[in-house]
C-alpha cells in the first residue's frame, strides 16, 4: 500500500498525525500517487478534511443502493415485517404518510380523494392481500380518518368516505330486507281489447321475501311485443346436452339452465325458428354460484342457414349469485338461428 501522511491540527495546538490509504501500491504509479498528495494537499488547506468527503461519497453510494434494491422489494415482502415490528406506533407513524400523500396530491393539482374499506378476493372468496393493521371503526381508524380529513380540509383537498366497506353495498345484519337498497323489478301481462279486464298480476321477482307495489302502468303493445316467444315454439340447443330448453322459455327465474364454465371452450345457446324472425332486443337473466361476481364477455350471433354466423352485438355480463337481468338494443335483425355466446 502506498501510503500519505496528512498532519492535521490548528495552530498553536498540539496535533496527533492522520494516516489515510489511497490504493494498492501495484496500481499506483509514483507519479500519480505524488499527484493525489498534492489534491488531498489542497483539499486541506480549502479547510475540508478528505477523510469526511471520501464518507460523504461512500454514504452517497450506499443510499443509491439502498433506494435501487428498495425498488424490488415488494408490499408481500416487508407486510410481515411491518405488522410485527410497526404495531406499536403505527398510529402515530401512519399519520405524517397521510400528510404526505395529500400535500403531494394537491402539488399536481389533484383535487379530491376518497377513503375506500375494501378487501381483496378473488373469485373462490379467498382474500388475497392480509388483513390491514387497523380494524375498521376501531378507535385507531376514527383517529386517523379524523386527522386525514384535518389534513385534506389544510391542504385543500376534497376528501369523501365511501358510504360502506365493502364494494358497491351499504350493508350487515342490522339491515333488514325493506331498509336495504333496492332495485325496480317489474313483470309484463298482455291483455287483448277492448275488453273488461279483471285479474290478479303477476307478482315481479322478491329478495327475502320483501317486495312492495310501485304502480300498474297499461299502455299500447309495442311492434312485436305482442308476440309470445314460446309459441314461435323454436328449437333449443346448446353447447352441452341434457339441459332444460323449457326453463328458457317459462317466464320462471327459478328454473334454468346450466352451462359449465370450461376453460377455452365458451358455451352457447341456440334457438332455431321455422321462419325468419325480426328481433332487436335481448333480455337474459343469469346467475352464478360464485363467492364474488365475475365478469363475462358474451355475444350475439344470427345465421341465416345455421352454419355460418355473424355478430350482431356484443354481451358483456356480470354475473353472481343473484339473478342479474341484462338487456341488449340493436339494430332490427332478421334471421331464423339466433345463438347466444
Amino acid at each position: 500500500m502506498i501510503w500519505t501522511l496528512l498532519s492535521l491540527g490548528l495552530p498553536g495546538h498540539y496535533f496527533v498525525p492522520q494516516t489515510t490509504a489511497i490504493g494498492d501500491v501495484r496500481a499506483w504509479s509514483i507519479e500519480a500517487a505524488r499527484n493525489e498528495a498534492n489534491r488531498l494537499r489542497v483539499t486541506l488547506d480549502g479547510g475540508t478534511d478528505p477523510r469526511e468527503v471520501q464518507r460523504e461519497q461512500l454514504a452517497a453510494k450506499a443510499a443509491v443502493k439502498a433506494a435501487a434494491a428498495a425498488q424490488a422489494v415488494t408490499v408481500g415482502d416487508v407486510w410481515p415485517r411491518y405488522l410485527i415490528e410497526g404495531k406499536p406506533k403505527r398510529k402515530d407513524a401512519f399519520k405524517p404518510r397521510y400528510r404526505a400523500d395529500l400535500e403531494a396530491m394537491a402539488r399536481i393539482g389533484i383535487g379530491g380523494a376518497q377513503i375506500f374499506n375494501v378487501a381483496q378476493h378473488n373469485e373462490q372468496g379467498q382474500c388475497t392481500e392480509p388483513p390491514g393493521p387497523v380494524k375498521l371503526l376501531s378507535p385507531e381508524w376514527r383517529t386517523l380518518t379524523q386527522h386525514a380529513i384535518q389534513e385534506a380540509a389544510r391542504v385543500g383537498v376534497e376528501l369523501t368516505l365511501h358510504n360502506c366497506s365493502g364494494w358497491s353495498e351499504s350493508g350487515g345484519p342490522w339491515v333488514t330486507p325493506d331498509q336495504s337498497m333496492q332495485e325496480v323489478v317489474w313483470s309484463e301481462t298482455h291483455v287483448q281489447g277492448p275488453a273488461v279486464f279483471s285479474v290478479t298480476l303477476k307478482q315481479p321477482e322478491s329478495v327475502r321475501g320483501f317486495y312492495r307495489d310501485i304502480a300498474v302502468y297499461a299502455f299500447p303493445t309495442l311492434p312485436g311485443e305482442e308476440i309470445n316467444f314460446a309459441t314461435l315454439n323454436p328449437v333449443i340447443t346448446s353447447s352441452v346436452s341434457n339441459f332444460n330448453n323449457a326453463a328458457l322459455l317459462d317466464n320462471d327465474a327459478a328454473t334454468v339452465v346450466e352451462l359449465p364454465a370450461l376453460a377455452g371452450q365458451p358455451q352457447f345457446l341456440q334457438f332455431e325458428f321455422r321462419e325468419p324472425v325480426t328481433f332487436g332486443m335481448l333480455r337474459l337473466l343469469a346467475r352464478c354460484d360464485v363467492a364474488h361476481p365475475v365478469s363475462v364477455n358474451g355475444r350475439i350471433e344470427v345465421s341465416d342457414d345455421g352454419k355460418t354466423f355473424r355478430k350482431v352485438d356484443d354481451l358483456p355480463l356480470v354475473i353472481g349469485k343473484v339473478n342479474s337481468l341484462t338487456t341488449a338494443s340493436f339494430a332490427s335483425t332478421r334471421a331464423r338461428f339466433v345463438r347466444v355466446t
